[in-house]
């Protein structure tokens, strides 16, 4: 979550405050995440 909330800083501050709350884009970029950042802690190729 550490992540995500790092990246949400960074945006629009009403939007930022619109996205903390929405679950589904929240759970839609863990599932997202998740692979990605095994990959790229294994040095794996992601394509």
């Amino acid at each position: 979550m550490g992540i995500i909330d790092a990246m949400i800083d960074v945006l629009d501050a009403d939007l930022a405050r619109e996205l903390r709350y929405e679950e589904d884009f929240i759970r839609g970029l863990m599932v997202h995440l998740e692979p990605a950042l095994y990959r790229m802690k294994n040095d794996m190729n992601h394509k």
